[in-house]
């Protein structure tokens, strides 16, 4: 399983880049986590989007809940709003690429080696379908 993070425009910037991202894939099925310690799986799409995981009340539990649900999920896509924050994955769970969708407007203070910034949502697309593609 191949998993990405996407931090959403960090800062105070009122607007979601993600869904531009959100857009250009075939298909997918999104997943609210602000406040939950689990989600209804049902029958998800092979790209599973976990939206505003920084504010789930388990994150781990919910990363692990679909990694071990025996869906076929070949695409897991973690989304917050805060690219310093330690999304606490499961064990054994690493991200593979870490995207932050920046407004030109709000500038973060300083750009870490550990991540690619996009400014333009569209860049962001391109380099995760060529990821995605790869996998």
């Amino acid at each position: 399983m191949q998993i990405l993070r996407v931090t959403d425009a960090p800062g105070e910037y009122p607007d979601r880049l993600i869904y531009g991202v959100l857009e250009a894939l075939h298909s997918y099925t999104l997943y609210e986590c602000k406040g939950r310690d689990n989600i209804s799986l049902g029958n998800p799409a092979e790209t599973v989007v976990l939206d505003n995981l920084h504010l789930a009340t388990a994150p781990s539990r919910i990363i692990n809940q679909i990694m071990q649900s025996g869906q076929i999920v070949d695409r897991l896509i973690l989304v917050d709003q805060q690219e310093d924050h330690d999304i606490q994955a499961p064990e054994g769970c690493t991200v593979d690429h870490h995207f932050v969708l920046v407004n030109c407007r709000f500038l973060p203070q300083s750009f870490s080696q550990k991540r690619d910034y996009y400014f333009d949502p569209a860049d962001a697309v391109t380099t995760l379908l060529n990821l995605t593609k790869a996998a």
